[in-house]
């Protein structure tokens, strides 16, 4: 799963919400709260400064990033994925 949160942040370009990443994963949001903070804990990701709400699109101040570790993590699943094709 965290696979995929990476992939939508990625895609977006962007810093996104929790909001967001529910709604691209057709999830609900308390789960993929949980996810964040767990990629939070991880290193994965990192939460940026608050976004004042009269300057977002979305009903929420909180907006996440992905750090160097998060986007060599899918680099990895990724080549590996590759190499167990390959095998096969």
């Amino acid at each position: 799963m965290e696979e995929k949160i990476i992939k939508i942040m990625l895609q977006e370009g962007k810093p996104v919400s929790f909001h967001t990443v529910a709604r691209d994963l057709h999830e609900q949001e308390f789960i993929v709260w949980d996810l964040i903070d767990e990629m939070l804990d991880k290193g994965l990701i990192k939460k940026i400064p608050p976004i004042p709400l009269s300057e977002s699109s979305e009903p929420c101040s909180n907006f996440y990033v992905l750090t160097k570790k998060g986007i060599s993590m899918l680099n990895h699943e990724e080549n590996n994925s590759i190499i167990e094709i390959r095998v096969l």
